[in-house]
């Protein structure tokens, strides 16, 4: 116990008051907390006060005071604090390597999804010189070959489906359209064959070149879409991307497949 309420107390040190003796009126009251220390050092002041003969007294009616040191070291309040701060630490945490995870699902999506339709956009500019292509080839062989009509309007009917089908932005029903375009193609370049006048002719010869070069870039472009519609896919199909494609709407793709027409590039000799 501490005998003069000036003796000064250590830093975060906690003392209890008790009260020794019982007085009468006009008794001092016990000191207050800054009479003991000017230190930060805290106080407890119980409700009421019991002498050694264990008679409740006030706080007002007590002659003589003791201070007795407790083992808190710290404020109930700032103790209170700390703990819930340690508290919500790992949840802080925990919360903030959650965003980080979902921020970069989210951009890799994004970026998978813009890659996509990059490699679309290159096999469009491809189908779209070959549809420039076979009206030319077309009409360059229709005066020599009319007895094949039929073969010149299944070419024109498929070009025009094909066209069609580029712009519902289906890339499954696009890719069909095209092996039918590339069939009748292969039907029309085989009747060309039987024609020595059409293998000779300068315009024909060169736009066989042209298509031929233009299917080659369209078979590469094709696979260079593929290629990235299958990285998409796996990012939108495992995790962490698969906990946020749903969400924000972020579906699989079509792949540009033609296996069976396009397996072969179409070529004509006309030498």
């Amino acid at each position: 116990a501490i005998a003069s309420p000036t003796v000064p107390v250590p830093t975060n040190r906690t003392f209890i008051v008790h009260c020794l003796s019982r007085g009468g009126p006009g008794s001092r009251a016990a000191p207050a907390p800054g009479e003991i220390s000017e230190t930060s050092t805290q106080l407890l002041w119980p409700a009421y006060a019991y002498p050694p003969g264990g008679r409740q007294t006030t706080r007002s009616s007590c002659e003589k005071w003791s201070y007795t040191e407790s083992r808190r070291q710290m404020p109930p309040q700032v103790k209170l604090k700390g703990d819930v701060m340690e508290g919500l630490l790992p949840v802080l945490v925990i919360v903030g390597v959650l965003a980080l995870v979902g921020i970069s699902a989210f951009n890799g999506l994004v970026n998978g999804r813009n890659r996509v339709d990059e490699a679309l956009g290159q096999i469009q500019v491809q189908l779209k010189r070959r549809y420039d292509l076979i009206p030319n080839l077309v009409d360059a062989v229709k005066g020599q070959m009319g007895f094949e009509k039929g073969v010149l309007e299944g070419v024109t009917k498929a070009r025009a489906a094909a066209v069609s089908a580029g712009t519902s932005g289906d890339t499954a029903a696009q890719a069909k359209a095209e092996n039918m375009l590339t069939s009748s193609l292969r039907t029309l370049f085989a009747n060309v064959e039987a024609y020595p006048t059409l293998k000779s002719n300068e315009n024909v010869i060169q736009l066989q070149e042209q298509l031929t070069s233009t299917e080659n870039q369209i078979g590469f472009s094709r696979q260079h879409y593929n290629a990235t519609v299958l990285s998409y896919n796996n990012s939108v199909q495992t995790f962490p991307g698969l906990l946020f494609a749903g969400a924000f709407g972020f579906a699989k793709r079509d792949f540009f497949d033609a296996p069976d027409a396009e397996e072969a590039v179409p070529k004509v000799n006309l030498s």
